[in-house]
């Protein structure tokens, strides 16, 4: 050991001794007296007037500059504004030498000429705990909406079927708009997103693991930053969109600004005609306990859903300091939907010979209304990122539903056996408050602190009435009739630390949240009350890293692991039975828990431009549907069946070959294991996915661009589906008519290739299989009129305190 210390020392001997001998060249640069700062200094070799040690001034007008060698210089001396000074002859020695005042003569003035400064962002930036989309990257995401601008974001997929959203792979994804938790779920929130316009888009925060801040419920985060009030006066934008798949519709967005004084107003309007279809195809094949067959069944459903969709919102702001901001936002979402079909159920014996059939019509009639305000407050103590926020929100859901069977069982020989009606009424109110506080400081050593806590409460009333009616008489369903009520409490507190240093970066949180839930299920005639209470509090630590091989940030390397739960839906807690047909129930579980995931990815970063992931993830006490077979009934019912786990490898990046071609895209491909409990059998299924989606621009001049895009994921097999694969494509073509308007069309699967199609796998003494096309091959066109002015340094605060309550409402 002491002989590598010896080494040391000898090595690094001469140039310690050299920087103790070593003299120094001090002075001040001032104007009238007054000191000059950032002006800087350069020491000038005699012999060929190079450059050979330079400093800048600090505050004080004071600069050092230490000499590795003596010799002849002349000091020169330049700023901005200020003639440049070159001084007398100086000769440096080993004795340090001071220069005293420096006295800087002012420049003339000059009228310069307009000075455009360009640059382009690229379309997708990778930080240390989040991707970064910019919206504004491509020509082609002005005119359309928000989720037009998802769904073409790496790794993203919107389900047409129940409007959930993946990232990477990752069910279960949270949307939160200028980090405020949206309060719409499904297909709810993918109509809100289709109402919010591109171009009040600024950022898309993409977060597989996101930091302590956020709630750490949800498989990962999207965050839709918004453009913070850049339009003076009254100003914004109006789109007009009509569309023609099987049906057409129309669509209109509207979103504006207005700026007094210390006021601003903002807000947001949109009127969506909902007008789609949907198919629904099934096959099952019953078998005896031998293996052989027993009978045969087969559906046929078609539905056709027409309503509308009102998505008010109004924001005011007001700037009581250059440092104080108080906000208020209210909004409004009213969504009226009537869904008519018809459904024909065939039945046939052991040798495939028709034996009767079921003709169902049916009319359900929802509307969810959500109205909802937010209270907030932010204090900046400096322009660095001290500062304090506050939020209040309080949400009120109200779901209605009704529903209305009649059915007609007729044989062969058309004779009617049974003629019957069933109606149901389910409807569900909702109520959220919650209070969060947020505070972050930034430290003289470069770290930076965040801090906060939150409290949410949430109560939930969900009653619901069944009748069926034979033969002209009605009587009280008692198998679907029920009361239930829910009341939950959630407390959370987080701690977040980050720091940077020359080539390293480390983020580190810790949250802590603490639920306390309730359930009453109140029964009836038949059914007896019954009620549960949990109580737990979890730990969600952070952890990111990163670290750049070189200054110029060629090569990166990054780490990060998370943990994070997923709580159930209110509904999926509901207990009720709720008929999609008289085949076809779906069921509740108020004894659901919730499931935990944890989160590994090692990732490298080129250029900032292409990155290479690899990943881990698993799951325990995972929460999925559980389908199972009762009197010729699928029930389909939530709940905890074990653990899934997944591994794999993920590319994503962009190229411009051309100033005219632009390709952006992402790809996976995954190897996910599944072990879980069903129909009282231990089983396990493996399988392999891959998935890719990206889009090509392609920039045709005069204001013409033209954009492919789409995605295809490989066939996936689970405990209880093995679905095909299934893929789309879709052609923009857009035209820019003036720095006002913009002309947009949009040829949606032209192919026709987007369907759901497979199996169910872990039946009881059932073989089945599916098939649902979807409304989706079509057009729109649309044509959208900006109006206003860009200014800067408008400050805007839309966070929330109910982010997790809302999200978990399944409209």
């Amino acid at each position: 050991m002491y002989k590598f210390v010896l080494s040391c020392f000898l090595f690094f001997a001469p140039f310690w001794l050299l920087a103790q001998s070593s003299p120094n060249v001090t002075g001040q640069v001032t104007d009238s007296g007054k000191p000059v700062f950032a002006a800087t200094i350069a020491l000038i070799n005699t012999a060929d007037s190079t450059v050979i040690k330079a400093a800048i001034t600090d505050s004080a007008g004071r600069f050092t500059i230490q000499i590795l060698q003596p010799g002849n210089y002349r000091v020169r001396v330049t700023c901005l504004g200020y003639q440049t000074y070159m001084g007398r002859l100086v000769s440096i020695t080993q004795i340090d030498l001071d220069l005293g005042q420096i006295a800087l003569a002012r420049g003339k003035a000059r009228q310069l000429s307009t000075v455009t400064i360009t640059g382009k962002k690229p379309f997708v930036e990778h930080k240390i705990d989040r991707t970064v989309i910019n919206v504004d990257a491509l020509a082609t995401n002005q005119g359309i909406s928000a989720a037009d601008v998802l769904e073409k974001s790496p790794g993203i997929i919107i389900d047409p079927v129940n409007g959930n959203i993946s990232l990477e792979g990752k069910p279960g994804v949270v949307v939160y708009i200028d980090d405020k938790k949206s309060s719409l779920t499904g297909n709810d929130l993918v109509a809100y997103l289709q109402s919010l316009p591109s171009g009040t888009l600024q950022q898309i925060e993409l977060m597989t693991d996101p930091p302590a801040r956020y709630d750490a419920a949800g498989g990962a985060v999207i965050n839709i930053r918004l453009k913070k009030n850049v339009i003076k006066g009254f100003n914004g934008s109006y789109t007009q969109l009509y569309g023609h798949w099987l049906y057409g519709k129309v669509e209109e967005r509207f979103n504006f600004d207005y700026r007094s004084g210390k006021f601003n107003l903002a807000g947001n309007f949109d009127d969506n005609q909902q007008n789609w279809a949907n198919s629904n195809y099934q096959n099952r094949q019953y078998l005896d306990p031998d293996g052989s067959p027993q009978s045969y069944y087969g559906l046929n459903n078609f539905t056709h859903g027409k309503g509308y969709s009102l998505y008010p919102q109004l924001s005011l702001d007001y700037y009581a300091t250059d440092k104080t901001t108080w906000g208020i936002t209210i909004g409004d979402v009213y969504r009226p939907l009537t869904t008519l079909g018809e459904t024909t159920s065939s039945f046939a014996d052991q040798t495939g010979r028709p034996d009767s059939s079921v003709n169902q019509s049916f009319n359900n009639f929802r509307i969810v209304r959500d109205l909802w305000g937010n209270l907030n407050y932010r204090h900046q103590f400096d322009k660095n990122g001290h500062e304090l926020t506050a939020d209040f929100d309080y949400s009120l859901f109200n779901i209605g539903n009704n529903q209305l069977f009649n059915s007609l069982t007729t044989l062969p020989d058309q004779t009617i056996t049974n003629q019957s009606q069933e109606t149901g009424s389910t409807p569900s109110a909702i109520d959220i408050y919650a209070f969060k506080t947020d505070y972050s400081r930034p430290l003289k050593n470069g770290l930076k602190l965040e801090m906060g806590i939150k409290t949410g409460f949430t109560h939930t009333d969900n009653p619901a009435a069944y009748f069926n009616t034979v033969n002209d008489i009605t009587e009280a369903d008692y198998t679907k009739t029920n009361h239930f009520i829910y009341d939950e409490n959630i407390n959370a507190v987080y701690i977040n630390a980050s720091k940077d240093w020359k080539r390293f970066s480390a983020e580190l949180g810790l949250r802590v949240e603490n639920t306390n839930t309730k359930g009453d299920q109140l029964g009836n005639a038949i059914e007896r009350d019954s009620s549960f209470t949990n109580h737990y509090t979890d730990l969600f630590p952070t952890l990111y890293l990163r670290y750049k091989l070189d200054s110029a940030n060629v090569n990166q390397f990054g780490f990060n692991y998370g943990r994070r739960i997923n709580r159930p839906t209110y509904q999926w807690l509901n207990p009720f039975i709720i008929p999609e047909d008289k085949f076809n129930y779906d069921v509740g579980n108020p004894y659901l828990n919730p499931s935990y995931n944890q989160n590994l990815e090692l990732s490298y970063t080129y250029k900032n431009n292409l990155t290479v992931k690899a990943f881990y993830r698993k799951t325990t006490g995972d929460i999925e549907v559980i389908n199972r077979v009762e009197n010729g009934i699928i029930y389909s019912t939530y709940g905890n069946v074990g653990y899934q786990d997944a591994r794999g490898i993920s590319v994503s990046g962009s190229l411009n070959p051309a100033k005219w071609f632009s390709l952006n895209g992402y790809a996976d491909f995954r190897y996910e294991h599944a072990q879980g409990l069903l129909n009282n059998n231990l089983v396990n299924a493996w399988w392999n996915v891959a998935f890719l989606n990206g889009n090509m621009q392609f920039k045709l001049g005069n204001g013409w661009n033209t954009e492919l895009n789409g995605f295809y994921q490989s066939r996936e097999t689970n405990l209880q589906y093995h679905q095909k694969g299934a893929g789309r494509l879709n052609v923009v073509l857009q035209k820019k008519i003036s720095d006002n308007f913009l002309a947009r069309l949009v040829v949606t699967d032209p192919l026709n290739t987007f369907r759901y199609e497979g199996s169910f796998n872990n039946l009881t003494l059932t073989n089945a299989t599916y098939k649902n096309t979807f409304d989706d091959r079509g057009f729109n066109i649309s044509i959208t009129y900006r109006f206003g002015k860009a200014i800067k340094d408008l400050r805007q605060h839309r966070s929330d305190a109910s982010s997790d309550e809302q999200d978990r409402v399944k409209n």
